[in-house]
């Protein structure tokens, strides 16, 4: 099975901001798949990848509305998962799933595709760093903890082990 590409699976998250079920979907794909294989190929069912997410799929065939919606849940996050992991550059597709055919992927781990890699570059939408003009420019002044003074007279002091002292609670009255 694929240690190697577990290894490299965790390198590249490393390297890459995946959300955790794109994490997890990708671990499991890096160990079912085959070390062996050049590329290294993952081809599995939905509910196999779901399974992969932590998520049991009931059979198709229940009528159970809540079966059916745990079902389409599941799906709607490994499709997700599965978006994210291409964009992110970690696996590139080769084959649509569809009926009586399973999807087929190719772990590539090829960071720097999207807006998921941690690093220096900018997310899209952001716009470069020119709505940042003056911010940061200057050293910070001052600092964070308080002049040992204001602590030392707000701090209460306590002459006495009062706060340390059983308390009484018993009633003086005695019942009959």
């Amino acid at each position: 099975m694929g240690a190697h590409l577990v290894g490299k699976a965790f390198a590249f998250a490393a390297a890459n901001d995946l959300k955790p079920n794109e994490f997890r979907l990708l671990i499991f794909m890096a160990l079912t798949a085959l070390d062996s294989d050049q590329p290294p190929r993952y081809f599995a069912s939905r509910e196999e990848s779901a399974y992969g997410l932590g998520r049991m799929v009931e059979d198709k065939t229940t009528l159970d509305p809540r079966a059916i919606g745990a079902r389409d849940a599941a799906f709607w996050a490994v499709k997700t998962a599965v978006q994210g992991l291409v964009k992110s550059g970690a696996i590139e597709r080769k084959q649509r799933g569809r009926n009586g055919r399973r999807a087929e992927f190719v772990l590539t781990f090829r960071g720097g595709q999207s807006h998921h890699q941690k690093g220096g570059e900018s997310h899209p939408g952001w716009g470069g760093d020119s709505h940042l003009e003056g911010v940061g420019n200057s050293t910070p002044q001052g600092t964070t903890e308080e002049p040992q003074e204001e602590l030392q007279r707000r701090t209460p002091r306590f002459t006495e082990a009062s706060h340390l002292q059983p308390v009484d609670n018993s009633d003086e009255r005695q019942s009959a």
